[in-house]
């Protein structure tokens, strides 16, 4: 408001100085008189008419500049030198474009420089700084006062770079959302003093919206999906976030970054610390596995030790235990703190709601034992738990040939509109089934190769639920995303939710270069 304000009266002082030309001299006492000395005693005055003229010449002029967004442009190129801001691609996905955008430094440069008496002022400030230090070395105004100016040329002008995220919120439309933003600026660094804190004298450089932000979660990934990593949070080397989405950003890093990974020399510790991890969080576990994650624990040592030497921390060293702590005490998933860490999410919000902060410990104690006697009172209705979510008729023109063979070969002959519900998703015996999810159904008894099933309907059949799946073409396991290449081929089956017993957790569908990929950590064995 204090801008519009501003512009406002700017704009009214702007009025006098634009009626001053239509004005004439009026004297009150001969309005013939054109002498110097009574012209010097007349006033100055201006007809109505032609103030109101005047004022509605003022008005033209503003409409016409702010009609639409082309004209405006278009005079700011005429009367301000103006151009449009440069656009770079930072990420191509398939047909999403996505762009950055900058605003060429020399552009800027010249635009400041090209003022004189600005120029004047920056050279003066200068030979201030180096008269001073040349009396007093003890002085230092600037970097090429540090250690390191020597190495400057000081008839050049120094620029200071600056990097931030900043967060936008569109909390209306479609897109709804916090956006993070990359803001790049730049300013002299040999400015006077008493221009520094004046934010005309900070210029942008570039701007793109950051990529951890533009990628687009799946389903179950999103409970998870990582906050935004700011630039602070990498120079004090620390993500702010949970441990499960520390977890989800440590999967899906190869494919969020997959155009870039090849450039980083660095990725081969990720490599090797995703193969440990792969065993690590394998149940069941086999015994022939370990001497393999012994050499890949014994590697990934080595490795940090020679890519990131200042980096080691003790849980660096305790990686190197894994496959003692195995050999001894039985899978390690089953020592996992993941799960008790995130009890502690309960009692933290239970203290923000409550606002009982007298005797917190008797508080969440008695609070918790409340839930915990109603939990167990429920506790025999686990094994029945059956909770479907968008329950509706099933349309028989949803349905293809190749699915309704399936479903009367399986149900016998059926009325399809009548006998058959479906629902979006199904909660059955604590295991989350949803439309358009891929499950794990089976492994390949030669090489232990998962087999993937994309669920397209959950039906209802005489109060018994099953799941209509397109059993999905595994193409290959990518090394580089760490994921397997999947593709449907229009092969549908019907299965028993109870049929899964390898993998329990849905997966999401990603796609990276037009081709499908989904990604899990742990490494899957046959068993009974």
């Amino acid at each position: 408001m204090n801008i519009i304000s501003t512009f406002i009266i700017t704009l009214i002082q702007h009025i006098p100085v634009l009626s001053e030309k239509k004005t004439f001299y009026y004297s009150e006492d001969n309005c013939s008189s054109t002498s110097l000395s009574s012209r010097e005693q007349n006033k100055k005055t201006i007809e109505f008419d032609q103030l109101k003229h005047t004022l509605n010449n003022i008005c033209d002029a503003i409409e016409s500049i702010t009609k639409n967004e082309y004209q405006f442009i278009k005079h700011y190129e005429t009367y301000f030198s103006y151009s449009l801001p440069g656009e770079i691609t930072v990420l191509s996905t398939g047909e999403v474009l996505e762009c950055g955008y900058f605003i060429p430094i020399d552009k800027t440069l010249f635009s400041i420089l090209d003022s004189q008496p600005f120029v004047l002022e920056i050279l003066k400030n200068i030979q201030q700084q180096r008269i001073a230090t040349k009396y007093d070395a003890d002085l230092m105004f600037s970097i090429r006062d540090g250690y390191h100016g020597s190495r400057l040329d000081h008839d050049n002008l120094l620029l200071q770079l600056y990097l931030d995220d900043i967060g936008l919120t569109n909390p209306l439309g479609s897109k709804r959302n916090q956006h993070k933003m990359c803001m790049i600026y730049f300013s002299l660094e040999d400015i006077p003093e008493q221009y520094r804190s004046k934010i005309d004298f900070i210029q942008l450089v570039g701007i793109c919206e950051k990529r951890m932000e533009n990628f687009k979660y799946g389903y179950f990934d999103t409970s998870n999906r990582p906050p935004p990593i700011l630039v602070k949070h990498l120079q004090d080397n620390r993500i702010v976030a949970t441990a499960a989405q520390k977890l989800c950003i440590f999967k899906l890093f190869p494919i969020i970054f997959h155009d870039i990974i090849d450039h980083l020399p660095s990725f081969i510790v990720y490599k090797i610390l995703r193969e440990i991890l792969d065993l690590v969080l394998s149940y069941p576990f086999r015994n022939k596995w370990l001497p393999v994650l012994g050499d890949l624990c014994h590697t990934f040592h080595q490795t940090m030790l020679t890519n990131f030497p200042n980096k080691i921390v003790p849980k660096a060293h305790f990686v190197r235990e894994y496959e003692q702590i195995i050999h001894d005490f039985g899978p390690s998933t089953r020592q996992w703190c993941f799960r008790y860490e995130a009890c502690h999410a309960y009692f933290k919000k239970l203290t923000m709601r409550m606002n009982n902060f007298k005797n917190i410990p008797k508080m969440l104690a008695t609070r918790y034992r409340l839930k915990q006697c109603f939990k167990f009172a429920h506790l025999y209705q686990l094994k029945i738990l059956q909770d479907p979510v968008g329950i509706k008729r099933i349309r028989s023109t949803c349905i293809n040939m190749r699915m309704k063979t399936v479903l009367l070969n399986h149900f016998g002959h059926i009325d399809l509109d009548k006998d058959l519900c479906q629902c979006n998703k199904l909660i059955h015996e604590n295991i989350e089934y949803c439309r358009s999810a891929v499950y794990v159904i089976d492994l390949k008894p030669s090489h232990e190769q998962p087999i993937f099933a994309q669920v397209v309907f959950i039906l209802k059949m005489k109060e018994k639920w099953w799941l209509l799946v397109d059993i999905l073409n595994t193409i290959s396991y990518d090394d580089k995303l760490f994921a397997w290449e999947i593709q449907s081929i229009g092969h549908y089956s019907m299965i028993d939710p109870y049929e899964l017993i390898y993998y329990y957790k849905g997966l999401d569908i990603y796609v990276v270069n037009n081709l499908s990929f989904v990604s899990f950590i742990t490494r899957l064995t046959l068993h009974q």
